[in-house]
């Protein structure tokens, strides 16, 4: 019988069977078990399981699961209204191998929904990179709106206007499993509004490759 690994996030940890630690665990499966059979076997009703990745793709519940095969599901991250500004994101250092591309344009009204849009397109691998096991960002990961890191505004909940540039930078040196941001610095100067605050000056992201999908 196949023997699988599984990740559950934030909310859905509670499905976890006794012992796992932080939502991590291997499961035993019989022959030709799909992802609905997992909810199944989880007690995890299906709409609850917003998406979930397998060997890093999205996957829909039909998927018959093999040997060795990664799973991570994810709750909705964010709300369910419509995202009308379309605002700039750009990723730096491992996030940029991870997306394929340094810019993408995205309609989302909070920082939140920035989050949720990126973890819905490129899956687990930018999520263990981005995100805690409880669907925080990580500590080390900064994410600033217009160069100004959203832990001095509202955190996840920072609203966005049309037009606004959000930028995630992974730790600049040490402690990234990819390989930490490759030795690149970035400066930092105080703020023209005289908050004091910290502003990230970065370059200018160059080119565009449209990521690859199955």
């Amino acid at each position: 019988m196949p023997v699988v690994r599984v990740r559950l996030y934030a909310s859905l940890r509670d499905y976890a069977p006794g012992g796992s630690e932080r939502g991590a665990f291997t499961l035993e499966l019989p022959p030709g078990s799909t992802l609905a059979d997992l909810y199944a076997r989880l007690g995890m009703p299906p709409q609850e399981a917003k998406q979930a990745f397998v060997n890093g793709r999205r996957e829909e519940p039909g998927l018959i699961l093999r040997e060795g095969d990664e799973i991570g599901i994810f709750p909705p991250i964010a709300g369910g209204g419509v995202a009308v500004p379309a605002v700039q994101v750009q990723v730096f250092a491992t996030f940029r191998e991870v997306t394929g591309t340094p810019r993408l344009t995205v309609e989302a009204s909070s920082v939140r929904e920035v989050l949720s849009f990126l973890v819905n397109r490129f899956g687990e691998p930018l999520a263990r990179r981005l995100l805690t096991p409880a669907g925080e960002v990580q500590e080390a990961v900064a994410v600033l709106v217009n160069g100004r890191n959203v832990r001095f505004l509202q955190g996840a909940d920072t609203p966005l206007r049309a037009g606004d540039t959000v930028t995630i930078i992974p730790p600049v040196a040490g402690g990234d499993r990819g390989g930490g941001g490759g030795g690149r610095r970035y400066s930092c100067a105080t703020s023209s509004s005289g908050t004091g605050r910290p502003v990230t000056r970065l370059p200018p992201p160059s080119g565009y490759l449209t990521p690859r999908r199955r």
